[in-house]
């Protein structure tokens, strides 16, 4: 038998188990206790703030993006460590779109190849000589 329940207030709260068995052998009891210490406002604030917060350091170049982006990650894993929703490692690898990483890699692959051999150049060229 398998039972949830959703405390819905700050108070301390106290909970009692009362468990009668015909059998004799041990029966295994988990609990499981999750205290959020931020509402959902509070929560959203804070996404908020790290994602300013890597907008700033992009933005301003005070540091590499792909360092920004990390410190971001690394930011918003702490917060939610913090506030009592920290994820499991197999769960942020969930996290991860593959798909959009390929894509992204290579774009970036193409776009390394076209500014090596000028196609920008050429492009800026042509473009230039049509506007007149």
């Amino acid at each position: 038998m398998s039972r949830t329940f959703e405390v819905l207030t700050r108070e301390t709260v106290s909970i009692s188990i009362r468990a009668s068995l015909q059998q004799t052998q041990a029966v295994p009891l988990l609990m499981a206790h999750q205290y959020l210490r931020g509402s959902v406002e509070t929560q959203v604030t804070i996404a908020t703030a790290i994602l300013a917060g890597v907008y700033a350091l992009i933005i301003f170049e005070i540091v590499h993006r792909t360092l920004a982006a990390m410190l971001g990650s690394l930011a918003a894993l702490a917060a939610l460590a913090v506030i009592g929703d920290r994820p499991s490692l197999t769960h942020v690898v969930e996290w991860i779109d593959f798909e959009t990483l390929a894509l992204l890699f290579g774009m970036m692959i193409l776009v390394a190849i076209f500014s090596e051999t000028g196609f920008f150049d050429y492009c800026a060229v042509k473009a230039y000589r049509l506007s007149r």
